[in-house]
């Protein structure tokens, strides 16, 4: 009786493994189709991938006229694939993603910002009604990048204990709370608040492109009195020279701080009790503009350059960068190698002559040219 018990035990366990053996064969793990479709690119060729599984990344399609961007789940290009973390769940279709020469000129690279920073700090006034910057993408070129929406990256709750809650009645905002308001109009992102009076603290505050996240820029809102605002002011313009003083040297020092006192003076609510020290800044723009320029370039392609962030030239060189001609339909600018330059205004029919040098920069990075005139400008 015993070596039957031990038989029959032995047959159920032979025939229970037999059972998970054949239920193993019967249903083998499932597999779905990845399609490639490369939108007028060469031929990419299907995958098949088991359940919960990763495709593998194909070699990079190509087509006329255009670079490869990647692989896209949709053709809105909202969510790239990633082949080292993206599984398979379902059968599923890729799709290419091709920047021509003209989209890839108006691919976000650098961030617009108004009021614009001074190393990169932003000056709040803390007695203002209101404060709103703006900012929004830029191409290579300098004009609005295709998708210019930015993202702003803060914190909420130390922004919010510096300012004044919304007036609901005036501002038509629904939620009594609401302190910051972030909005786009116009493909341009905007943030907006009421400084709190008497406050003071730096916000650090990262501004980055919807469309690439790496192009980004951070500044410090900087949140002072008024008081400390007009001092600041004052500062700056006592800090500057007169116009007789200036040289390459320091040409560019000087007409920063110039640039930082007039954004402060924008800031103050109270502008009379500085109106003496405003004319002697105005009178230092002036003069500095009628005897020198400050030239500020970036190559486009090619042999384009654009020309203070909005003037495309094309450049012949002669002899060392920057020497050359830098032509357009109205202006000619010609610089030599012995450090003479000209500019001639086609439409007015006059030239300007004067002396240059290269500040900063290279042939293919962006950089300033500094140009002292002749004779000073009527």
């Amino acid at each position: 009786m015993k070596h039957l018990l031990l038989w029959v035990c032995a047959f159920i366990t032979c025939a229970i493994a037999t059972t998970g053996c054949s239920n193993d064969d019967d249903n083998p793990q499932q597999m779905f189709t990845v399609t490639f479709d490369s939108q007028g690119g060469s031929e990419v060729k299907s995958q098949q991938v088991p359940s919960g599984g990763k495709a593998t990344e194909p070699a990079d399609p190509t087509k006329a006229d255009a670079s490869f961007g990647g692989w896209y789940t949709g053709t809105d290009y909202a969510k790239a694939w990633n082949f080292d973390t993206d599984v398979v769940t379902s059968d599923m279709t890729l799709y290419a993603q091709w920047n021509t020469a003209s989209s890839s000129n108006r691919l976000a690279t650098a961030i617009y910002i108004t009021p614009a920073p001074d190393n990169e700090i932003i000056a709040v006034n803390a007695a203002s009604e209101s404060f709103t910057l703006e900012a929004y993408a830029i191409a290579q070129d300098g004009s609005q990048a295709a998708n210019s929406k930015v993202t702003f990256t803060y914190d909420k709750d130390e922004l919010s204990s510096l300012t004044e809650a919304w007036d609901i009645n005036a501002d038509g905002l629904t939620e009594p709370d609401e302190k910051i308001a972030e909005y786009s109009e116009n493909d341009r992102s905007y943030l907006t608040f009421h400084p709190l009076s008497g406050a003071s603290g730096d916000i650090s505050l990262t501004i980055a492109s919807e469309e690439n996240p790496s192009v980004k820029q951070t500044v410090t809102l900087k949140i002072v009195g008024e008081t400390d605002l007009a001092a600041q002011f004052t500062a700056l313009v006592e800090s500057l020279p007169q116009v007789s003083q200036l040289t390459f040297d320091n040409i560019e020092e000087h007409w920063n701080n110039a640039l930082r006192a007039e954004t402060l003076y924008n800031e103050l609510t109270n502008k009379d009790e500085v109106a003496t020290e405003y004319a002697t800044l105005q009178d230092f723009i002036n003069g500095m503009e009628s005897t020198w320029e400050l030239i500020t370039y970036k190559k486009s392609e090619g042999n384009k350059y654009i020309l203070n962030d909005d003037q495309e030239v094309t450049y012949n060189q002669s002899g060392t960068f920057p020497n050359g001609t830098y032509e357009d339909n109205s202006t000619k600018y010609e610089l030599k190698n012995n450090g003479d330059f000209s500019t001639y205004f086609k439409d007015l029919g006059y030239s300007i002559t004067g002396k240059y040098q290269l500040s900063t920069g290279s042939d293919e990075n962006e950089g300033t040219i500094i140009a002292k005139f002749d004779n000073p400008l009527n």
